[in-house]
C-alpha cells in the first residue's frame, strides 16, 4: 500500500484533444502542462457548473455540467484526476498520472516545448523518452 506522500508526489500531466495538425483535423492531442483536475476545472470555470440535485430537488451525486446542462464529466469534482468532455474529438481536456500515460502521450510530452519540471524530465528519461527542446 502506498503512503499519502507517495500518492501526493505523483506527477500529473494534462492533455487537450481538439483540432490541429497538418490538416487541422479533429482528435489532435497536445500536452498542456503539469496540471491536475482542479487546475482544469479552474481553467474552465466560466463553462462548468456543479449540479447535485435532481428535478425534484433531491440530493444526488454531484455532476459537472456545461451551460446547456449537458454532463461534461462524471469524475469526482474534488479529485486530482479527471476529464472534461465538452465536444468529443473537438474539445476535451483530461489529466492522468504519468505512469498511466500511453506511449503516444509520453512521446507528445517529450516533443512538447512547454515547460517541464525536473521531476517530469527525470520520469520521462527513466521511461526511455528523449526530451526534445
Amino acid at each position: 500500500m502506498k503512503t499519502k506522500e507517495q500518492i501526493a508526489n505523483k506527477i500529473i500531466v494534462a492533455f487537450h484533444i481538439g483540432r490541429g495538425g497538418r490538416f487541422y483535423n479533429p482528435g489532435h492531442k497536445t500536452f498542456i502542462g503539469e496540471r491536475n483536475f482542479q487546475d482544469l476545472l479552474e481553467m474552465h470555470y466560466e463553462y462548468v457548473y456543479f449540479r447535485n440535485r435532481d428535478n425534484h430537488g433531491r440530493f444526488k451525486k454531484t455532476e459537472i455540467v456545461d451551460g446547456s446542462g449537458s454532463v461534461v464529466s462524471e469524475d469526482n469534482p474534488k479529485g486530482l484526476i479527471g476529464q472534461l468532455n465538452f465536444d468529443g474529438d473537438y474539445d476535451t481536456v483530461y489529466c492522468r498520472y504519468i505512469e498511466d500515460c500511453t506511449d503516444e502521450e509520453l512521446r507528445i510530452i517529450a516533443k512538447s516545448n512547454r515547460h517541464k519540471s525536473q521531476e517530469l524530465v527525470d520520469a520521462l528519461e527513466e521511461l526511455g523518452y528523449l526530451i526534445v527542446n
